[in-house]
């Protein structure tokens, strides 16, 4: 078996997430040819199913030092300095890319995805048309736009190109992962949570779609927690207000419930993935972090219930503290969202003007 076909048994294995036996094949690979950018490129590929984007970022850049001229390492730099949030460089790669191969449809779709990074979406949208007419069958052309319409705030738009990459590649997961990530825009957590579940069952070693099925549920939870902070907030002003004990406590259960219930609703059917949610909140934030939320919002509200009784004078500070504190949360969550939704139409409103521009002849 030749060098050649080895490594492309290493990528099929990457596909099917054979991780080890492509990582053995790969570095047998290197120890015979430690220049071979071809071995290079398979070790970036294999780093950026794994998460490992640094890893990922250095092995394509070792390829791109061997072959200066093959665009695909350029592509790889470009794809990691992405994800790992540096979009200068990530543009300085993609035009390396587009400089080596200027008519290959996939150095244009990276560029793309670079200028989104840098928040050129107008320019990004030119770039992925151009990528679109060169390959206008290739399901990534369409995916590239739903990324530009997704990042303009144009989702109607976005969810189209889906569906259409979605109808020229129906067993790819990527279509599936967007709409998913759609569904998190929309502020649907729960919906988007279960769909990144249906994604992983397809790549069940996916880095990327695990850590996206983990800021789902997070979110879920956090939006329960700020209902739960709502009602301790009610609780508080019914006790200034001086509301007879029984019905603080009867909306204190009522609260209690509504959260208890959102967060079954929420986590219905992830079964193992939640567990599995719980342990990698254990090991990103701490040894609190996978405490439910219910018993974060149950412990302000025992708080209440026990400094609510005729003589509280003691701790009057500490629950105007947490009123503040509870009344802040919720407040600061719908002011981003209120921002996210304005922030969302300026843009849209500036890419559907370049559109129609463009569409009347003026464009590039």
């Amino acid at each position: 078996m030749t060098a050649g076909s080895r490594l492309n048994l290493a990528e099929e294995l990457i596909d099917v997430g054979r991780f080890d036996d492509a990582a053995r094949i790969i570095d047998a690979e290197l120890a015979a040819d430690p220049g071979s950018a071809g071995a290079l490129c398979a070790r970036a590929r294999l780093r950026s199913r794994t998460g490992d984007y640094a890893g990922m970022r250095a092995a394509a850049g070792a390829a791109a030092v061997q072959r200066p001229n093959w665009e695909y390492p350029h592509r790889l730099i470009s794809i990691a300095a992405r994800m790992l949030d540096e979009p200068a460089r990530a543009l300085t790669a993609a035009d390396s890319a587009v400089a080596a191969a200027p008519h290959d449809p996939a150095t244009h779709q990276v560029r793309a995805q670079a200028l989104v990074a840098n928040g050129r979406y107008v320019e990004a949208y030119r770039v992925a048309e151009r990528a679109r007419e060169l390959a206008p069958t290739d399901p990534e052309s369409f995916h590239v736009l739903a990324e530009v319409y997704q990042a303009a705030g144009d989702l109607a738009a976005a969810r189209r190109m889906y569906v259409e990459e979605l109808r020229l590649a129906p067993g790819s997961v990527n279509p599936h992962g967007g709409l998913a990530y759609l569904r998190w825009i929309a502020g649907r957590d729960a919906a988007a949570a279960r769909a990144y579940r249906d994604v992983l069952a397809t790549v069940p070693t996916d880095g990327y779609y695990r850590r996206a099925l983990n800021t789902a549920m997070t979110f879920t939870q956090f939006r329960w927690v700020a209902v739960g902070v709502a009602g301790v907030v009610a609780l508080a002003l019914m006790h200034r207000a001086g509301v007879t004990h029984p019905v603080r406590l009867g909306v204190g259960v009522a609260v209690m419930a509504a959260v208890l219930a959102g967060l079954w609703l929420g986590h219905r059917g992830l079964g193992r993935l939640l567990r599995q949610h719980l342990r990698w909140s254990l090991r990103r934030y701490g040894p609190l972090a996978p405490l439910p939320a219910a018993a974060k919002v149950g412990a302000g509200l025992a708080l209440f219930a026990t400094a609510s009784g005729p003589t509280d004078a003691a701790p009057a500070v500490a629950i105007k503290v947490l009123v503040f504190m509870s009344a802040l949360i919720p407040v600061c969550l719908q002011i981003g969202e209120l921002c996210g939704i304005v922030a969302r139409r300026h843009r849209r409103a500036v890419l559907r003007r370049a559109i129609r521009a463009g569409a009347a002849g003026g464009g590039p």
